[in-house]
């Protein structure tokens, strides 16, 4: 008489399952149950295990989780929830798009960017913040330069740290079209303003812990 199967909470089969066991064999059929792997191999798996949740893998690659042994992961993570991507903009109107979508699903008082390269647009002068100013009237912009020498800052940010068409900056510079400020910093005037961007609150930092974690545990970072 059969012995009645073993519940799982999970089977996987027609993989290519990567087991680096001594001799780095390759299996078919995974069972999974707890969180833990509970049998591992091929098609017998099957006459042993049942499941309400069986996947056919279809032949795709099941490996272990690759365990990343130096990665700032608290900097990754700021990355995603704080900072909008603007590198590879090919257009000041791109990088106008990418920072009302990261304020959409990361609202804040300071709204923050990074990457973005004049050199890579069609018109290749520095921008200016007139159009900064008309969708943020009320909150902090400060979008840094990919070198990371200049920032543009709208006119809210500029007034935070008390910037206007009259202030000197050692080492640096404020840049002006027809007597007024562009919101173009370079240099030290550009590393004030980044200096003036507040700390991490705890919430924060709890929010981009998780945020990297969900992005390496959907690559197999572990």
């Amino acid at each position: 008489m059969q012995s009645p199967k073993m519940e799982a909470d999970l089977i996987i089969k027609n993989a290519n399952i990567y087991t680096v066991d001594d001799d780095f064999s390759i299996a078919s059929v995974i069972a999974i149950k707890n969180g833990d792997i509970i049998s591992v191999g091929g098609d017998e798996i099957l006459n042993d295990y049942v499941s309400t949740k069986l996947i056919n893998a279809e032949g795709n690659f099941i490996y272990p989780g690759f365990n990343d042994g130096h990665s700032h992961f608290l900097g990754y993570g700021v990355s995603l929830i704080k900072y909008a991507d603007l590198i590879g903009t090919t257009s000041f109107e791109e990088v106008i798009e990418r920072v009302k979508k990261h304020n959409d699903e990361f609202p804040s008082q300071w709204i923050l960017g990074r990457g973005w390269d004049q050199n890579d647009w069609e018109f290749k002068d520095f921008p200016d913040n007139n159009l900064l100013n008309e969708l943020f009237p009320d909150q902090a912009v400060v979008l840094i330069r990919i070198d990371g020498h200049a920032v543009l800052a709208n006119d809210f940010a500029l007034k935070i740290i008390g910037y206007d068409e009259n202030t000197k900056i050692e080492g640096g510079e404020l840049l002006k079209k027809n007597g007024k400020l562009t919101g173009v910093l370079v240099d030290a005037a550009a590393y004030k303003m980044k200096n003036a961007i507040p700390a991490l609150t705890k919430l924060e930092k709890e929010l981009a812990l998780i945020k990297a974690q969900e992005n390496c545990f959907a690559k197999g970072l572990t």
